[in-house]
């Protein structure tokens, strides 16, 4: 057995596949060749898998959300219980 690669009618990867290691034959739309580790967008050029990936939509993958504490959390409570009591006054 072996895998092949699956992309779709734009070569962009899709899934992956197992054939027998026999077939020397791939279906259409399939490659043997796997994509590398690290492509987000992987699209086959027909020799080898390349990004397509633009750097504002990685920026925005890899954008950084922070949390905030449980502190933080608190403190946004009692501030708007105190608003909901002085409006209630």
């Amino acid at each position: 057995m072996k895998q092949i690669y699956l992309y779709d009618d734009n070569h962009l990867f899709i899934g992956v596949d197992v054939v027998e290691s026999n077939n020397k034959i791939l279906p259409e739309k399939f490659t043997d060749i796997a994509p590398p580790d690290g492509l987000y967008r992987p699209k086959f050029d027909g020799e080898q898998w390349i990004e397509t990936i633009t750097q504002d939509e990685l920026d925005e993958l890899n954008k950084v959300t922070t949390l905030i504490s449980d502190t933080e959390r608190i403190d946004a409570l009692e501030g708007a219980m105190i608003e909901i009591f002085e409006t209630l006054s």
